[in-house]
């Protein structure tokens, strides 16, 4: 904030992100990612140990409340990481194409929603958990897209997750499909029309698990509690490339928590 004598005023940026009156407003969602990678239970985890039962299921669900995340990120998305994808997108799909789309693991949805916003012809799916499918639903819904957006309940790590797409959106699951990384990718691979791409963000976690810091710090919390999920990007890349798959183009700016997308297409 700025002071001026008795006064006090907001700074652009707070004005844009912490008034409530903002369409950018991101209080709640900063203050839920703020107790979701805090560090509070830190001493008590380094001596205790992680938590058994998190450990043996290694289960973001039990740690993550996926739900409030997805509704909450339907505003923060728009900070960067739909404006990057809607880039990537029109790179390679005219605007009249008929793109046939799977959002895997959508949350909010919003990355398919502004893709039957910015192609008239484009249809597709939203593939969510049960517990999370009600919120994409919801956003479909109030965009009016119900004929041209579906969305499927279930587990993208064990369920069909249909065929024929054009595009297919994975943006961050693969942390989740850890136990099968090679098989998830053939899964996409499988799913994807020949000429088609797959969006992929993820962390861009190095070997080491060292960097980028801010996304190991964000996850370390996890990490103690007992989960072992994240995903390195040279494992990641090695698994799609065993389906065909490789990058189309350069790496993507950098979004919130480090998340990079990049384009993915058949050699």
């Amino acid at each position: 904030m700025k002071k001026k004598g008795d006064c006090f005023q907001n700074t652009p940026v707070a004005e844009v992100f912490l008034n409530r009156h903002s369409e950018l407003y991101l209080g709640e969602y900063l203050a839920f990612r703020n107790e979701m990678t805090s560090l509070d239970k830190v001493v008590a985890r380094v001596r205790q140990g992680p938590d058994v039962s998190i450990r043996q299921h290694n289960q973001g669900s039990r740690v993550y409340n996926f739900r409030e995340l997805a509704r909450l990120s339907a505003v923060e998305i728009y900070t960067g990481r739909v404006q990057d994808f809607l880039q990537a997108v029109q790179s390679v799909f005219l605007p009249d194409s008929a793109v046939r789309l799977l959002d895997l693991g959508g949350g909010s949805g919003m990355l398919a929603i502004e893709t039957l916003i910015h192609f008239p012809r484009a249809s597709g799916v939203i593939f969510e958990h049960p517990q999370v499918a009600d919120i994409p639903e919801q956003f479909v819904k109030e965009r009016q897209l119900m004929d041209r957006l579906q969305v499927w309940r279930g587990d993208f790590t064990t369920d069909d997750i249909g065929a024929g797409y054009d595009l297919i959106i994975a943006s961050g699951i693969f942390d989740f499909a850890s136990t099968d990384l090679p098989g998830m990718a053939g899964k996409i691979a499988r799913a994807l029309r020949p000429h088609g791409y797959l969006y992929l963000v993820s962390h861009q976690v190095s070997t080491d698990f060292l960097s980028p810091k801010e996304v190991i710090v964000g996850w370390l919390p996890s990490h103690l509690d007992g989960l072992d999920l994240l995903q390195s990007r040279q494992s990641i890349e090695a698994a799609l490339a065993q389906t065909g798959l490789i990058k189309a183009g350069r790496d993507a700016a950098g979004a919130a928590g480090g998340l990079r997308g990049q384009l993915y297409h058949f050699a």
